[in-house]
């Protein structure tokens, strides 16, 4: 009789173990919020600091990296530089608020850098910049309606903004630079105290950004109706009527023997970019969409950045000396000088350091005129003449 007294009581303790294990396994779920950092997985344990057991390497741009989620007012703050194969970001969290506190960085690798599942906001004071490689991928792809707040973005690559499902996407008090397209957002734009800058004549239509033509458009500037901005940015600091005399101002200079100071001047009467000293940035050190604009080395310049192309010209350029340019681009995908529609070089010296040194896309033309150019890397996509 205990016996079997004793073989009840044991199967007992085994069915209720058996019952427990799913609320266990619920529990443990429980801790996973649907929030990726950096293919990190968000819990109860590492959501005040998501990145804690990651290494970090900071840079001068990016000297310190912050990613904290707030489960009380579901807000997830980021700042620094990010990047993983899966990506930088990804949510399934609805009513997410992304704070970028200081300027950051999104990278990754074989799929879309950020990917959203759910309605989300992005609201600055900091400039984000997300670079994507993939020919297939975007930048951003957003399953739920994507608000853009107050914030500045930066987008390299073929796809900007992409939404699937049938998303919204509201742009409010915001500057976008959108290298590739903004499309799939079926349940509609809008734009909230801004407008579209670039390119000219481009409207919205059936959820994406279209050019005068009706084709998608690419290249896109969207910025503030407040703001009087020229479609023109120095080391990643986009041209105003406000900065326009002084584009750098606020940017702090290291000045060297080689270049002791730099001058960033913009006059929007003769369509004339005056430069002379040390520029670099992520973006790259300058990028132009201005038809007929002339760029003035007046000093000795050098000109660098991080992953894209140093110098990006979407229109009609010219290059004058007497300032000696150097130009190097360390990234094995980035190119010295790109020009989308045609480049003048008129007496000016200039050496080129990097496997591409000018590359023409789609047909532009280039013509030297009086100048010295020496090239480590290669010059061609010209198919408008040399």
């Amino acid at each position: 009789m205990k016996t079997r007294m004793r073989l009840i009581s044991i199967l007992l303790a085994v069915a209720m173990t058996a019952a427990l294990l799913p609320m266990l396994g619920l529990a443990a779920a429980a801790e996973d919020y649907g929030l990726r950092v950096q293919d990190v997985d968000v819990t109860d344990e590492n959501k005040a600091d998501i990145l804690q057991n990651e290494s970090y390497s900071p840079s001068d741009k990016y000297p310190e990296r912050t990613a904290a989620y707030d489960i009380e007012t579901n807000t997830l703050k980021m700042a620094g530089s990010f990047g993983a194969p899966g990506g930088s970001l990804r949510s399934w969290i609805n009513g997410l608020t992304v704070s970028i506190e200081k300027d950051t960085y999104f990278g990754g690798g074989h799929d879309d850098i950020v990917s959203l599942g759910s309605s989300t906001t992005f609201t600055g004071p900091g400039i984000l910049r997300i670079a994507c490689a993939g020919e297939s991928d975007s930048c951003i792809s957003a399953g739920g309606q994507l608000v853009l707040d107050g914030i500045t973005l930066m987008l390299t690559g073929s796809s900007g903004i992409r939404g699937y499902s049938s998303p919204a996407l509201i742009i409010s008090n915001s500057y976008i630079l959108s290298e590739g397209t903004i499309s799939g957002f079926t349940g509609g734009i809008v734009l909230d105290g801004c407008e579209i800058f670039y390119p000219v004549g481009a409207y919205i239509k059936d959820g994406a950004i279209v050019a005068a033509d009706g084709s998608l458009a690419d290249n896109i500037i969207i910025s503030p109706k407040t703001a009087v901005e020229y479609a023109l940015y120095v080391e990643d600091v986009g041209v105003t009527g406000e900065n326009k005399d002084d584009i750098l101002a606020d940017v702090t200079y290291s000045p060297s023997a080689e270049y002791p100071e730099r001058i960033a001047a913009y006059d929007s009467v003769s369509d004339t970019l005056t430069m002379g000293g040390r520029f670099g940035a992520p973006g790259g050190s300058l990028r132009s969409w201005i038809g007929g604009l002339t760029v003035d080395f007046t000093k000795d310049t050098f000109l660098s950045g991080g992953y894209d192309d140093i110098v990006t010209l979407n229109a009609a350029t010219t290059f004058r000396g007497p300032g000696n340019i150097s130009i190097a681009c360390g990234a094995s995908s980035g190119t010295c000088i790109f020009v989308g529609e045609s480049l003048v070089l008129d007496g000016v010296t200039l050496e080129l350091t990097g496997s591409t040194g000018m590359r023409g896309y789609p047909s532009p033309a280039l013509t030297i005129k009086d100048s010295y150019i020496r090239s480590e890397g290669t010059i061609s996509g010209f198919s408008g003449g040399i």
